[in-house]
């Protein structure tokens, strides 16, 4: 594309990727409590919190920056919602699964730029639940 230059003389070059830091900002203990802590509930939790119903999964806000925000939303975030939750539902009804034996309880995690995940080479062990 094109380099872009900032008011203050900040420049950016072309090809320079631009994140925003999801992972500090949700595990910085002065915008969430806890943040610390893993909590499997944390936004769930939240989204029963009076005044906090807006924390579903493809919502936007001022405080819920996942999906982008303003005009810049994604716009396919339903879909991405829909579609994650009709394949979770599959893997859950249809197969039994586990983490291959003698190996982590765990994956390790993997970062990309400001990105924290679990490692996806870890194997991963399906069996047909119906027999």
């Amino acid at each position: 594309m094109t380099p872009y230059t900032f008011k203050d003389g900040l420049q950016v070059p072309v090809g320079t990727v631009i994140s925003f830091p999801n992972l500090r900002y949700n595990t910085d203990s002065s915008t969430m409590s806890e943040a610390s802590t893993c909590d499997g509930k944390r936004w769930l939790n939240r989204r029963f919190t009076p005044g906090m119903s807006k924390f579903q999964f493809a919502s936007t806000a001022e405080d819920a920056f996942d999906w982008g925000a303003g005009p810049h939303a994604c716009p396919g975030r339903f879909m991405a919602d829909v579609t994650i939750k009709l394949m979770l539902i599959c893997l859950i009804t249809k197969y039994d699964m586990k983490l291959s034996e003698g190996g982590p309880e765990q994956p390790a995690e993997f970062k990309r730029f400001l990105d924290l995940a679990p490692d996806t080479s870890m194997a991963v062990m399906l069996r047909d639940a119906q027999g």
